[in-house]
């Protein structure tokens, strides 16, 4: 069977075109403009722009632009921290913005200033300091250390802790805040040891080491002296067989120990890390003065480290001569120092 070809054959059928999605049919009434919201049975106030807007949200404009005025109507305050700063000055310039019986906020002005050599700061008072402008470098005396300062740092220094500013930027103008804290007073009371207190006295006696001493000796020095915390039957004889006394804060925690070995040598010493120059170092030595002047005792005598030596000149030792000691295999120096007592009659 043949098939026969058309002379006109048809074209072929066109693709159908999607149908237009019809516009939804905004329903009569009012549109605002702000929130969109149709108002059928209101009608809007106004010509032109504000035709356009509905009441709420024409009361809420009201609202916004009348507490703009009183913004902008309001007195300035009376300074600004970042006013009248000098861009060149013969010295630091200090200023007390705000001062409490416990607070002291001062502004600091630097402008390439530093500390005069050997001169650091030491202070009663726990300062918070942070750098508003420009930068500046910290030295630290105890643990020897140094810390840089830029925009937005700031550091905690705590009381006694000697410190002074190795250098400031020359190129910009310094602001420091600095925020003084009074510590309030500690109270704390003596008692003999027991030996309970051996674990609190062991942590003490190597936080304080590896803490307050490291500035004067070395890692390997720390290591060896610290260890010898563990030596728990060495501390129990000491309470048994010297006069072996305590510091107790309010919180009944143990904030300090001495030891005396008659008739004259005041054997260990040692203050917690966070109550140093508080006061606890005198107490302990106070109380192991009379009982030196009770034994009969015409000096005391003691083993001191490089740490501990202003302490104890202070209160009124002197050096009989400096010398090493030796813990396991490791060299340590220290002072054999002596004070005289004046017996009672």
């Amino acid at each position: 069977m043949t098939v026969q070809k058309t002379l006109f054959p048809m074209p072929p059928k066109k693709a159908a075109k999607p149908k237009k999605k019809k516009k939804a049919r905004k329903l009569p009434g009012h549109y605002c403009r702000v929130c969109g919201r149709r108002r059928a049975n209101e009608k809007f106030s106004g010509k032109g722009h504000a035709a356009h807007i509905c009441k709420d949200c024409a009361k809420e404009q009201r609202a916004e632009v009348k507490k703009k005025r009183k913004i902008a109507a309001s007195p300035r305050a009376e300074k600004n921290f970042f006013s009248n700063l000098p861009t060149s000055l013969p010295e630091e310039l200090i200023e007390n913005v705000f001062q409490t019986e416990a607070v002291r906020i001062e502004r600091i002005v630097s402008t390439g200033q530093s500390s005069p050599p050997d001169f650091w700061y030491d202070q009663s008072e726990g300062e918070w300091v942070i750098l508003l402008r420009g930068e500046a470098t910290l030295q630290f005396q105890r643990p020897r250390q140094t810390q840089r300062l830029s925009q937005g740092d700031y550091v905690y220094i705590p009381p006694h802790r000697k410190h002074r500013v190795l250098s400031t930027s020359e190129k910009k103008t310094t602001v420091w805040l600095a925020v003084f804290v009074k510590q309030p007073k500690r109270q704390w009371s003596i008692r003999r040891a027991t030996l309970d207190d051996i674990p609190a006295m062991k942590t003490l006696y190597r936080e304080t080491i590896t803490n307050i001493c490291a500035a004067d000796y070395n890692a390997e020095q720390i290591q060896a002296w610290s260890s010898t915390a563990e030596r728990t039957d060495s501390l129990a004889k000491r309470i048994e067989s010297q006069c072996f006394i305590v510091a107790v804060s309010e919180n009944d925690e143990i904030v300090g120990f001495a030891s005396f070995e008659e008739p004259d040598y005041l054997d260990l010493m040692y203050v917690h890390k966070d109550f140093q120059f508080q006061g606890v170092g005198g107490s302990l030595l106070a109380a192991i003065r009379e009982k030196a002047v009770e034994v009969g005792a015409a000096r005391i005598v003691s083993d001191v480290s490089i740490t501990a030596r202003p302490f104890f000149e202070k209160q009124g030792f002197r050096v009989v001569k400096k010398q090493t000691v030796r813990i396991g295999d490791v060299e340590l120096t220290n002072y054999k120092m002596e004070n005289p007592l004046c017996k009672s009659k």
